[in-house]
């Protein structure tokens, strides 16, 4: 992903057809040794040519590539006159593999670690860039299909063939899952509120979080529309606002251990202060980006239940991230623990907690 530009990189073989293009392009040539790639799921390579152009490519791989493919090309094509996101430069369907202009100076918008006394201009602008997305008018051949997930069945039992994969870390979010039927009951009504709002449904990003936006001489640009769809503008809502959240309450015991002599612990009271002092600082910044989404998009004050909807999106997204983190992990850190917590929270009672955590004052 062009998001993932500044880590996760191992250099790379040079890929022949790569090259061609690029030159056919009229971009120039590649500087092969600075070539480099990036974890995930597709086959991705970035670099800069020798005139100094930075691109990105991904070929499109694994599960349900050609959708994925048709998604972000859709995407590029349609979002490109009044969305800021990288230019397509090159298409090819036969192999899914797409090339990116990378924007000049373009980096990663930073996760919170607690520094909230000022609201980085950045965040507030990414909630202009979804409210960007949002404000697209539906059009022919836009992907009208359902998200996968969350789905509720997964959060009660696991398959055996699946079951057999799991890494210890999933064992044990599963295992907290499992034995909490009311995180399975709370998706279940999340998704009949969402069925019930379909009049509602714009086009939507569909896999929003902080590092799905970059800034690039002094704007958000949102990149990776590999799940662009018609679907609840509060999924992409409750996503980001699960991403600051997140960010801020996992970096707390780090956050705390560096304002402290090398060797000083860290106890659990110490975290649990700290923790209540950041989430009013967070909810201060999530007030600024509803704020802004709300003045770049009036619509929105239609949806009477939009707050609360993005509420309860925001407390599945910090399951979803404690289930990304377990795919690696032996045990599930306490502060991925903490963020669950409060996710079960606004998941479960969404209509008291959206003004709580800054998605107050809808109508």
């Amino acid at each position: 992903m062009v998001g993932h530009l500044l880590a996760n990189t191992v250099q790379v073989d040079e890929p022949a057809e790569l090259i061609r293009v690029v030159q056919e392009l009229g971009l120039g040539d590649l500087n092969v040794a600075g070539l480099r790639s990036f974890l995930g799921r597709n086959v991705n390579w970035s670099g800069e040519t020798l005139s100094g152009e930075r691109i990105f490519a991904k070929q499109f791989v694994g599960h349900d590539a050609a959708g994925r493919f048709k998604r972000s090309v859709t995407a590029a094509a349609v979002l490109d006159a009044h969305v800021p996101t990288p230019r397509l430069l090159y298409q090819h369907a036969e192999t899914r593999t797409l090339i990116f202009a990378v924007p000049d100076g373009a980096e990663q918008v930073e996760e919170l670690r607690g520094d909230l006394d000022q609201v980085r201009s950045d965040l507030v602008d990414c909630g202009r860039a979804l409210a960007a997305v949002h404000g697209t008018r539906p059009f022919d051949g836009l992907d009208t299909s359902r998200f996968h997930g969350p789905a509720p069945s997964a959060l009660r039992a696991v398959p055996v063939a699946a079951y057999q994969r799991l890494s210890a870390g999933q064992l044990e979010a599963f295992r907290i899952l499992h034995a909490d039927h009311t995180v399975a009951d709370s998706v279940s009504s999340l998704l009949a509120r969402e069925e019930a709002a379909r009049r509602y449904f714009t086009p939507v990003h569909g896999d929003i979080r902080l590092d799905q936006f970059m800034t690039s001489n002094d704007r958000v640009v949102l990149i990776d529309f590999e799940e662009f769809r018609q679907g609840d503008p509060a999924r992409d809502l409750g996503a980001l606002v699960g991403s600051v959240l997140h960010s801020v309450i996992v970096s707390i015991p780090d956050r705390l251990r560096d304002q402290r002599p090398i060797g000083a612990e860290v106890s659990d009271a110490d975290i649990q202060s700290a923790g209540g002092a950041d989430l009013e600082r967070a909810a201060a910044v999530i007030r600024k980006i509803w704020a802004a989404y709300r003045q770049h998009r009036g619509s929105a004050a239609d949806d009477a239940e939009l707050a609360a909807r993005a509420t309860a999106f925001g407390g599945w997204h910090m399951f979803d991230r404690m289930l990304a983190s377990a795919e690696t992990a032996t045990s599930l850190s306490p502060s991925v623990l903490a963020a669950a917590g409060i996710g079960r929270m606004l998941l479960m009672e969404p209509d008291v907690h959206a003004d709580t955590i800054g998605l107050g004052g809808i109508q």
